[in-house]
């Protein structure tokens, strides 16, 4: 009986601590991603200090390529040395210093100053949300918490944030652009303090992990041929190779339309500095429609929600290209809250059903390598249209592209079962 009570208080006290670490991480969550609400605002304030279509462009290139090159550097260090934590940390402190910077160095006679700070964010910008993926991962997965459960309350914390930014720089309360990035430099302060005195828990790992790592670790034959696999290789597979038609049909929003939104707004008659009110409303919608996934999701074929998702973004450019005021935006806003929820949550999970489990980060790994390389070459090519057809002639463009891909990506799925078919 002692034993059994002995028993009972750890389970109830490994029951408390996992409470209170989930707490934490919603928190953590939270505070994050209200920090990087600030980021709705940096292409707003580099054309707010002169930057051109084309210049927005070079420097939406620029970012990718740095970003392509360094962030499987940022990865390998971490892992190496175990530093994920401190990693992010120094990640996250130079991203709240380039942004505190940017107001500073934006008004200098000479713009080399602001370039180097464009330079420096450029290297951190990814890895400060993959850095805290893979550390909350770290720490939640041993104690059996999903980090889905957390997670959402990040994309609450950004839309909440993205709208209270958008509200402090409306005429009624007429805070000055400059001050939301050096909110954004007090955030990552805080939140780096926070994280710096955070002690990770030594829990229990979860019996699955530890069956995992276990195998792993005997069938090293196995692991050796793993890592010599070729990753093109699974573009032999039919459906995978189909998929990445709308991989770059759903990453025209991340890799275009964000860079030239405040073109957008003007066009439509409102101040660019609203564009946290329409991110925020999005982020929203996307929150609801990841909800709506989850519950009815899996009734619909997943080929089907992302042509379903090519077919809203395309009806999210259309209405830019005509929105001439507040109601059309808030449309466009929840065609992308829709698109978004498709883009970050199904399509990732299709790419891995497609492929042998021990192939699912590689594959994450090409999808994201397409959308960089799709970005560097898109935003180059959007700078220079936008400059030359105006705004609305290029997002009637992109809508015709996405629907046009979305058309394609059915096609080939249609022709590829029929010739499957005995």
């Amino acid at each position: 009986m002692a034993g059994s009570s002995g028993e009972e208080r750890s389970i109830a006290m490994h029951s408390t601590e996992r409470s209170v670490l989930k707490r934490r991480f919603i928190l953590f969550q939270l505070l994050a991603f209200a920090s990087f609400a600030s980021m709705n605002y940096y292409n707003v304030y580099l054309k707010s200090v002169g930057f051109d279509s084309i210049r927005l462009g070079i420097w939406a290139s620029i970012t990718s390529v740095i970003g392509m090159v360094t962030l499987p550097l940022w990865g390998v260090l971490s892992d190496c040395f175990r530093l994920t934590k401190a990693a992010w940390i120094l990640s996250m402190a130079v991203y709240g210093v380039c942004y505190a910077l940017l107001p500073v160095f934006g008004k200098m006679p000479s713009p080399l100053p602001l370039y180097a700070v464009l330079v420096l964010y450029s290297v951190v910008k990814q890895p400060t949300h993959s850095l805290q993926d893979a550390w909350s991962m770290d720490v939640l997965t041993p104690h059996g918490i999903r980090y889905t459960e957390v997670r959402g309350w990040g994309s609450f914390g950004f839309a909440v944030t993205s709208i209270l930014f958008s509200f402090a720089l409306s005429e009624r309360v007429g805070m000055a652009l400059d001050g939301v990035f050096f909110l954004t430099l007090a955030m990552a302060a805080v939140l780096c303090v926070l994280v710096l005195r955070f002690r990770e828990p030594a829990g229990q790992e979860d019996l699955s992990v530890a069956k995992m790592t276990a195998q792993y670790t005997e069938d090293d034959t196995s692991k050796k041929e793993q890592e010599t696999g070729y990753p093109l290789l699974l573009f032999r597979n039919y459906e995978f190779a189909a998929a990445f038609i709308m991989v770059i049909a759903l990453a025209v929003y991340s890799s275009l339309t964000i860079t030239f939104y405040a073109y957008i707004l003007e066009h439509a008659g409102l101040s660019p500095n609203a564009y946290g009110r329409y991110s925020g409303i999005g982020a929203f919608v996307q929150m609801l429609c990841m909800a709506l996934l989850n519950r009815f999701g899996k009734r619909i074929p997943p080929a089907y929600i992302l042509a379903a998702g090519g077919f809203l973004a395309a009806g999210e450019n259309l209405l830019y290209s005509a929105a001439n005021g507040n109601a059309m935006m808030l449309m466009a806003c929840t065609l992308w809250g829709f698109e978004m929820a498709i883009n970050v949550s199904v399509l990732p999970a299709y790419l891995h059903s497609l492929v042998p489990p021990d192939r699912s980060a590689t594959a994450q790994t090409l999808s994201g390598t397409a959308v960089m390389l799709f970005s560097i070459v898109g935003s180059l090519a959007g700078g220079v249209l936008v400059d030359r057809i105006g705004i609305s002639a290029f997002t009637r463009g992109t809508a015709v592209f996405q629907a046009g891909m979305t058309c394609l990506f059915l096609l080939t799925l249609a022709l590829g079962r029929r010739v499957r078919r005995p």
